[in-house]
């Protein structure tokens, strides 16, 4: 993972973070210089912002607790399909997205597996240009007193309590329990947990 620091880049060794001495390449042709940019493939070149990380699948963490691909994607939104490129706005899906192994994408949100299965995909589900299913995370983030979480592709306030996808069940006290309730645990302040997402059925 790299993180920008207070402006300062970071790289994530074993637990502990340590200053980045040179750029750092992550699969999907991922770059990130030690001046705080990053590209993707040929796309352009955008900024790492502070408090923001990248991790090595990818996946861009913000402070408010939203996780997305930096690559390209098609996004679920509304019943819709969206195709996200080089980190820019969502754009409109109008015909069938066939991919190599036979699997397609509809408009209208719903997605053909290569089993013949039809499924609808909910609100946040994302695939990669090349037809594999990127695994949702949601987030819970305890911030400036309030808890913040990433569900199904939104960010929502926790004003009593809210349970996940993974069956946690977060309180607007930062208090969060397992679905076996076996354990609890309270955020500290700044703190962001990442939870599995919802599973696109087979």
């Amino acid at each position: 993972m790299v993180l920008n620091y207070e402006g300062q880049m970071q790289v994530q060794v074993g637990d502990a973070l340590q200053p980045m001495p040179s750029a750092v390449t992550f699969p999907r042709d991922i770059v990130i210089k030690t001046n705080g940019t990053f590209k993707v493939g040929q796309g352009g070149e955008r900024t790492l912002e502070q408090g923001q990380a990248i991790t090595a699948q990818g996946m861009l963490y913000k402070p408010d607790g939203t996780i997305v691909p930096v690559f390209d994607h098609y996004l679920s939104k509304h019943n819709r399909i969206y195709l996200v490129k080089d980190g820019g706005e969502p754009r409109l899906v109008h015909q069938n997205v066939v991919f190599a192994d036979g699997t397609y994408l509809r408009p209208d949100a719903y997605y053909h597996s290569g089993r013949g299965n039809l499924r609808r995909l909910i609100d946040g589900h994302t695939i990669a240009l090349d037809g594999r299913i990127i695994p949702s995370l949601d987030s819970v983030t305890f911030k400036d007193g309030k808890v913040t979480v990433q569900k199904d592709g939104a960010l929502l306030r926790v004003a009593s309590s809210i349970t996940m996808n993974d069956g946690t069940k977060v309180l607007a006290d930062g208090t969060m329990t397992s679905f076996d309730k076996t354990k609890t645990i309270k955020l500290r302040e700044g703190q962001t947990v990442v939870l599995p997402g919802p599973i696109l059925p087979e």
